[in-house]
């Protein structure tokens, strides 16, 4: 009987463990559907999923919040007169309205962005803070792999909040009020 008591404090246990290290990073994703773009607008503006998660351990010490995102075809290569962005707009202070933050990876150049680094056309990870009057700095650890496009943010760089909503969307130009495509609403806690 001891032994029968023994094993099933260890289930119980590693239930425990597992249970709490699987809640340890809270990703958030949203899934889009496929095709919901305009007749003209090229494929790969179409999101089909959006996501948002944090790296790092069970100390919530996190070393990166990881925003992704899946687009219905791989993005081709780009001419250097097209503008390309992913955005991830973060409402990071639900007290006032507005999103905070604009996460984006982009295709640019100043001709097609003003706000584009110089110099050829380029991928550029950036982060605009609207609570600063847009304010906006570079981001350099960011990757497009086909349909795939990521970017890994410092939690300090917004603030290190626990919890936001976001949204995900894709721009054909910049500062587009209308985007291509954009995801519901979604929250993020880590």
């Amino acid at each position: 009987m001891a032994k029968l008591r023994l094993v099933l404090s260890f289930i119980a246990l590693s239930t425990l463990v597992m249970s709490s290290t699987a809640a340890a990073a809270h990703p958030s994703v949203v899934l889009d559907p496929a095709g919901d773009i305009g007749s003209t607008t090229p494929s790969y503006y179409d999101i089909v999923k959006a996501k948002i998660h944090a790296t790092g351990g069970q100390s919530e010490d996190y070393k990166a919040i990881v925003f992704s995102m899946n687009l219905a075809v791989p993005i081709p290569e780009l001419s250097s007169d097209t503008f390309f962005a992913a955005n991830w707009l973060l409402d990071t202070n639900s007290a006032r309205p507005g999103f905070e933050y604009n996460v984006i990876v982009r295709w640019c150049t100043t001709v097609t962005h003003p706000r584009c680094q110089p110099g050829p056309a380029h991928w550029e990870g950036a982060l605009n803070d609207f609570t600063a009057g847009g304010i906006q700095t570079y981001v350099s650890k960011f990757e497009i792999d086909g349909d795939t496009v990521q970017l890994w943010l410092d939690p300090e760089r917004i603030g290190s909040p626990s919890e936001f909503n976001w949204q995900g969307a894709t721009r054909s130009r910049g500062a587009q009020p209308v985007p291509e495509d954009d995801t519901d609403i979604a929250s993020f806690r880590r």
